[in-house]
């Protein structure tokens, strides 16, 4: 599945709202099927299922529908929020702006990738981000970038913007960062000493 496109979905935060309304639903479920009563009289069907199951069915799915849409609403923010993301031995802030955009500085730590999926991702699906504007990256060390790679295949990145030194540093992990950011057509911007960036 990750290799087709739509293949796999990554699913942020679930609302505990959400999670008592589904098992609510299927107790209701459970206990409506344990209390009727069988009748072999034959019933109208609507494709194939009996009425109030297909009601039911409808139900399920919409919740679901609901639960799936619901994270992807953010509130609107009055004011820049800047949040610095406690990954460890690395670094991550979370740049929020009142127009909706999501601006991050640096992705990585010391310890390892997984960073990304065990403490970044779920951060920014809490806070109903599903698009990173743009991320800077900072220097060509790994705990400064190297949760990159499981970013892409989460999120939309709109643009990674790097130092003119980062690309000539002799290392696998610039190498293989650099053909990830290839490979999900994110466009890159070499930031240079005295550049204006416009907000």
């Amino acid at each position: 599945g990750d290799g087709l496109p739509g293949g796999s979905v990554y699913v942020g935060h679930v609302p505990e709202w959400w999670l008592v309304g589904f098992y609510l639903i299927g107790g209701v479920w459970m206990l409506w099927a344990t209390l009727r009563k069988t009748s072999t009289d034959a019933k109208p069907s609507i494709f194939g299922w009996e009425p109030r199951s297909f009601a039911f069915g409808m139900i399920v799915l919409g919740w679901g529908c609901l639960g799936l849409l619901a994270d992807r609403f953010r509130p609107a923010l009055d004011e820049v929020r800047v949040t610095f993301v406690a990954v460890g031995h690395g670094g991550c802030t979370v740049i929020e702006t009142p127009d909706g955009r999501t601006l991050l500085y640096d992705a990585g730590v010391i310890s390892g990738p997984e960073v990304t999926r065990r403490v970044i991702a779920p951060y920014l699906w809490e806070r109903g981000v599903r698009r990173i504007d743009e991320l800077f990256l900072s220097h060509a060390d790994l705990d400064h970038f190297n949760g990159l790679p499981g970013l892409l295949e989460r999120f939309t990145v709109g643009q990674v913007s790097l130092t003119p030194s980062f690309r000539d540093k002799p290392s696998r992990g610039v190498a293989f960062v650099l053909r990830e950011m290839e490979r999900h057509r994110v466009p890159i911007r070499v930031v240079h000493a005295g550049d204006t960036l416009q907000a």
